[in-house]
């Protein structure tokens, strides 16, 4: 392949992360605004869960537990949407 080939390629693979991130952020968006803070701090943000808890002043445990529910939520708004994870 020549180099001229790649190149539609990869803007292919840029427009397709772009429209993926996206959807995300929309399906993030419907999410309780707690669980959507929480996902934000973990995920972007790089967070510890002993630090979001901290930040947020809840337990470990109810950080843990947010995160799950969150997930859950969230990979439930994905599919609704007709996405897989």
């Amino acid at each position: 392949m020549t180099d001229r080939a790649a190149v539609p390629e990869d803007a292919l693979a840029t427009v397709l992360k772009k429209e993926k991130n996206r959807r995300l952020h929309r399906a993030m968006a419907s999410l309780p605004a707690q669980y959507e803070q929480i996902l934000l701090l973990y995920y972007f943000a790089g967070l510890s869960v002993k630090q979001i808890a901290t930040l947020q002043g809840i337990s470990d445990t109810a950080v843990k537990t947010a995160l799950f529910r969150a997930r859950v939520r969230l990979r439930k708004e994905w599919e609704a949407e007709g996405y897989d994870l």
